[in-house]
């Protein structure tokens, strides 16, 4: 076999493809692997040229689905940029460029993202409002697009135009002027929390406060907040709630994420691994893509508490409850079993052009409030966000590896040069 060292860049991507998944049978064994090679199979390439097909050239953006794209009453929007940006980064298809965003994208991409994410910034709060929205949105858009704007800006090396909501809420009382009330004291959050009502609807509750988790630790709260949520925990099930499906068990993943995202860890996590599985594997029929995806997330909170947990106790030299290594050889065994029920699953809301749909019948008409689509037989950004990059991520999380890449720089460079001809071709139609 020719070393790689003298392979051409054809040759290494070829070489690279047909060997990414042998890290994994070393480490899970060949029947893992197998499952992982079988999901990839599933998820194929062509979602890269169904998301290409949304990208606006004036903006630098991208549209939430297809007949977003297709009818004026909707525009692109930073959160389905956000989304698209990190699936590519997530599945490798940036290692050439060490995940730069600035050296990865053309410079037309770059400036006119940086122009159209900036201007939607208000110099009265520092939040960041779409034109087609207005500012009357609620705390889950608003929180949402503060970060999707925040970590856009940041990737391609620019700063936003006003201080950010962030900084404002870090900052004087004066600074903190225009905010929303719930984050300025103790006595408004606690008053906040009890009114979102954690036992009824643990996931509306976690959802609420992740998408705001980063303005809590702004405010200086997240220790109230972390509190409060670990004092409401069921100590038998790891749960906030007495049943078991897939509506509680996703009130797991939002709360461990609002946990983790304000430096705390989720407790009971054996308990929750071993829901985890059964939620998996559950014959309970998804009526949203994000119940496909929420078990493996909430598992990945469970393993980095068990993880901290278990090093804690080695650091205090004691012998651990239990063995992080233990749970993942377990993992292993089973995840052909798993995999194939995650797949049965995802199929339900797989649409065309290899893209996905967060309903099982139709795009999202709205999301988090707001206009994005016509809600019709079609894939959405977030659709496809929530099928491959927010499972993925958690499932490797859980089996201890990095992601496998699903691409390389060959597909990358298909994909720009679908942007590219986009700038080309907006360019012609505005000599």
């Amino acid at each position: 076999m020719k070393n790689v060292n003298d392979m051409t860049p054809q040759e290494l991507a070829s070489y690279r493809d047909e060997h990414r998944f042998d890290e994994a049978e070393r480490v899970m064994g060949k029947a893992a692997a197998d499952a992982l090679r079988k999901l990839y199979d599933f998820y194929g390439k062509d979602w890269l040229d169904w998301l290409a097909s949304l990208y606006d050239a004036e903006t630098g953006a991208f549209y939430f689905a297809p007949s977003g794209r297709d009818n004026e009453q909707f525009r692109p929007d930073c959160e389905s940029t956000y989304q698209a940006f990190t699936l590519i980064s997530f599945f490798g298809l940036l290692d050439f460029y060490d995940g730069d965003y600035v050296k990865a994208y053309p410079v037309k991409t770059r400036d006119n993202c940086l122009k159209f994410i900036k201007s939607l910034q208000s110099d009265v709060d520092g939040y960041f409002y779409h034109p087609q929205w207005g500012t009357d949105i609620g705390t889950w858009r608003r929180g949402r697009d503060l970060n999707s704007c925040i970590d856009l800006i940041t990737r391609f090396g620019d700063t936003p135009f006003y201080p950010t909501a962030l900084e404002r809420l870090s900052g004087t009382e004066e600074s903190r002027m225009n905010l929303p009330e719930h984050l300025l004291s103790r006595e408004a959050m606690l008053k906040y929390l009890d009114e979102l009502d954690i036992r009824k609807n643990s996931y509306m509750f976690g959802h609420t406060l992740s998408s705001q988790s980063s303005q809590i630790k702004a405010a200086g709260l997240a220790e109230v907040v972390c509190d409060y949520i670990n004092e409401h925990q069921y100590p038998d099930t790891g749960l906030w709630e007495s049943e078991l499906d897939y509506r509680t068990f996703s009130g797991v993943l939002k709360l461990g994420t609002t946990l983790t995202s304000l430096d705390d860890y989720i407790r009971y996590s054996d308990k929750i691994i071993d829901r985890a599985t059964e939620v998996i594997m559950s014959d309970e029929p998804p009526r949203y893509i994000t119940y496909v995806y929420n078990p493996w997330g909430a598992f990945s909170h469970a393993i980095n508490a068990a993880k901290r947990i278990e090093s804690d106790a080695l650091s205090r030299g004691e012998t651990p409850t239990f063995s992080v290594k233990e749970i993942r050889e377990k993992i292993y065994a089973r995840l052909p079993e798993l995999i194939d029920k995650t797949i049965e699953k995802l199929a339900k809301f797989s649409k065309p052009g290899g893209s996905f749909s967060y309903d099982p019948h139709h795009s999202q008409p709205t999301t988090q409030g707001v206009p994005v689509s016509l809600g019709i037989f079609e894939g959405d950004v977030n659709g496809l966000a929530c099928a491959m990059h927010y499972p993925m991520r958690g499932m490797f999380n859980v089996l201890g590896m990095s992601p496998i890449p699903m691409g390389n720089n060959e597909d990358f460079l298909k994909f720009r040069a679908k942007i590219e001809a986009a700038h080309k071709a907006y360019e012609e139609a505005n000599k």
